[in-house]
C-alpha cells in the first residue's frame, strides 16, 4: 500500500468533516447542535472496521486523497456495496473527494483514492447515497462490553446501595443511567457512576436525604431537595408538578439544594403517561462557558427538555445543553483517550482545541453563538433563581468542588384535556411528525429524524439486545464493585454475561 503524503506518514493527525447544517440536522433530530465526522487518525494502525454493529478487530488502511491529508481512520460497518480496485473503507466509498477536502489537487483527481479514472466507483455505476446515521457519532469507543439492561441496573442499583444510598433511591438512580446509556446519550449514562460514588464518599452529597416542600400556593411550589442526589430530587419534583397539573391544568415547580441529575429527558418523559407535556430546566454543573464576547468561564452549559405525546408515532423530546456539546462527552473523550473536534471546546487560552485534558481546564463553546449564550442565561436564571439556588458567583463545579452545590432545576407540566382533547393531539402529532419526516431529502440523506427519535430506537435496541458499554467504563464499575465489596455480575474469565432481558 502506497502512501500518498509522506510528511504525514510519521506522526498523528486528524481532520474533522464537517456536513452541510442540514445533514447534520437531520442526523441528530435537531438543527441547533453542530454535527461533526471525527476521525482519529493513525498512520501506524490504520482503520479497525466493524462488522455490523460491532467491532470486527480487522485492520485496514485507507487513502483519503492527493492533497496533504494521509490518513483516516473510520469506525464504519463494512458493507460491499460499492468495488474498487484498491483499499479503501466504507465511508471513503461514500464521499465526493470536494466533501472531504475542498483542496485544488482533490477536485482534480477524479479518483481520489488511486491514480486511475473511475471517480471511486464502477463505471456506469451511480455514486451511492451517503449514510450518515449510524456512522457520525459524537463518541469514540475503543472497546466496548454488552450487558443486559436489567443485570446492568441491578449492578449499578447494587453499588449505590453499597454506597449508602437508600434501597429504592439506588435503584432510581441507577435506572436513569441505564435508561440514559440505552437511549445512546453515553455522556450521563453509568459514565457518572464514578463521579456520584466520590460525590458521596467525600460527603459532598447526602446519600439519605429526602426532598420536601418548602412552600406552594396554587399550581406553583418551592422544593428543597436538602443536599440529597439530584435523581430522587428532581423526580420528587417532577410528580409533583404532575400532581398539580391534574388539578389545575398547569404546574411550576423548582427546586433548590439539589445536585447533579442526568438526563432531562428522564423527568420531562414522566409526564407523558398522564398525557401531559413535561419540561424542565437545570442550572449546569459548574461555569462551564464564557459569555458570548467573553473569554472567561461565567455561565452553565444549563440543559432543558421537552416532551410531547404522539399516538402511534415515538413522542417528541428534546434534551440539549446550550453548549456545542455536553461536557459529559468530553469526559467520555479523555476515559477513552479519544481527540475530541475542535469546535466543542476551548483551553484555558481561549485557542480550540482537540485534546480533551486541555477542554477541562479552558470551558465549553456555546452553540449557536450569541443565541446559545443567550438561551443559557436565561434557562439558569429559570432554573436556579426564583428557587434560591446557586448560580454565577455561587456555582460550583460538580467535577472540582466537592461540597454541598445547592443546584437548580424548575419542573413544568401541561394537562392537554384542559384545552384540547388528548387523543386528537397526539393525533395531530403523528400528522405532523409524518409531515415533517416525509420532506424532500438532502442529497445523501435517507431518512429525517425529529427530536428524540433516534433515542427511541436506540432504547429499544438496547433494551432489547443489551447495552454496548466502553470498556472503560464497566472496567470502572468494576472497580468501585471491588471497593465496595459488590458481586460483578461477570464471570471471572471476563467472557459477557447472559443477557437477562433479550
Amino acid at each position: 500500500m502506497r502512501v500518498r503524503d509522506d510528511a504525514h506518514a510519521d506522526r498523528d493527525v486528524f481532520v474533522i468533516d464537517e456536513r452541510l447544517p442540514h445533514e447534520r440536522s437531520h442526523l441528530v433530530g435537531r438543527d441547533d447542535e453542530p454535527y461533526r465526522a471525527f476521525h482519529a487518525l493513525s498512520p501506524d494502525s490504520g482503520a479497525r472496521v466493524s462488522s455490523g454493529d460491532g467491532w470486527s478487530g480487522q485492520r485496514s488502511f485507507c487513502l483519503l486523497c492527493p492533497c496533504d491529508v494521509a490518513w483516516l481512520v473510520h469506525r464504519v460497518r463494512r458493507r460491499n456495496d460499492l468495488q474498487h480496485h484498491t483499499t479503501m473503507c466504507n465511508v471513503c466509498r461514500r464521499l465526493d473527494a470536494t466533501d472531504a477536502c475542498g483542496s485544488a489537487a482533490a477536485r482534480a483527481s477524479a479518483c481520489w483514492h488511486s491514480p486511475c479514472d473511475k471517480g471511486g466507483q464502477r463505471p456506469g455505476k451511480k455514486r451511492p447515497r451517503r449514510n450518515w446515521r449510524g456512522l457520525l457519532k459524537h463518541y469514540f469507543f475503543n472497546d466496548t462490553v454488552v450487558v443486559g439492561a436489567d443485570v446492568l441496573r441491578n449492578w449499578v442499583g447494587d453499588i449505590f446501595q453499597a454506597a449508602g444510598v437508600a434501597r429504592g433511591d439506588a435503584a432510581l438512580i441507577a435506572d436513569t443511567l441505564v435508561v440514559a446509556d440505552a437511549r445512546g446519550v453515553y455522556s450521563h449514562g453509568c459514565l457518572r457512576v464514578p463521579l456520584y460514588l466520590k460525590r458521596i464518599e467525600k460527603h459532598s452529597v447526602d446519600p439519605v436525604a429526602q426532598p420536601s416542600i418548602v412552600t406552594g400556593k396554587g399550581a406553583l411550589a418551592l422544593v428543597d431537595g436538602h443536599n440529597g442526589s439530584g435523581q430522587v430530587v428532581s423526580r420528587y419534583a417532577m410528580d409533583k408538578a404532575i400532581e398539580l397539573a391534574d388539578s389545575h391544568g398547569i404546574s411550576f415547580v423548582t427546586a433548590r439544594n439539589s445536585n447533579h441529575n442526568g438526563a432531562l429527558a428522564y423527568y420531562s418523559m414522566m409526564a407523558l403517561q398522564k398525557d401531559m407535556i413535561g419540561l424542565c430546566t437545570s442550572i449546569g454543573g459548574g461555569n462551564l462557558m464564557a459569555p458570548y464576547g467573553g473569554a472567561q468561564r461565567r455561565i452553565g452549559n444549563n440543559p432543558f427538555s421537552v416532551a410531547l405525546p404522539a399516538l402511534k408515532r415515538d413522542a417528541v423530546v428534546l434534551d440539549m445543553a446550550q453548549s456545542v456539546v455536553a461536557k459529559g462527552k468530553i469526559v467520555m473523550a479523555a476515559k477513552t483517550h479519544s481527540k475530541i473536534p475542535q469546535e466543542w471546546a476551548l483551553d484555558s487560552t481561549g485557542t480550540p482545541t482537540t485534546d480533551p485534558a486541555a477542554a477541562t481546564l479552558g470551558f465549553l463553546r456555546t452553540m449557536g453563538d450569541y443565541k446559545g449564550s443567550a438561551l443559557s442565561i436565561v434557562i439558569g436564571m429559570i432554573s436556579s433563581m426564583v428557587a434560591g439556588a446557586a448560580i454565577g458567583p455561587t456555582l460550583k463545579d460538580v467535577y472540582e468542588d466537592f461540597e454541598p452545590l445547592n443546584i437548580g432545576h424548575s419542573f413544568f407540566a401541561i394537562r392537554l384535556d384542559y384545552l384540547i382533547d388528548a387523543t386528537r393531539f397526539k393525533s395531530d402529532m403523528d400528522v405532523q411528525i409524518d409531515y415533517i419526516k416525509q420532506a424532500k431529502k438532502a442529497a445523501g440523506v435517507d431518512e429525517i429524524f425529529v427530536p428524540g427519535e433516534i433515542e427511541a430506537r436506540n432504547y429499544r435496541r438496547q433494551m432489547a439486545q443489551g447495552i454496548a458499554l466502553p470498556a472503560e467504563v464497566v472496567n470502572e464499575l468494576v472497580k468501585a464493585s471491588e471497593n465496595l465489596g459488590v458481586d460483578i455480575p461477570l464471570p471471572r474469565d471476563g467472557t459477557l454475561p447472559a443477557l437477562a432481558d433479550a
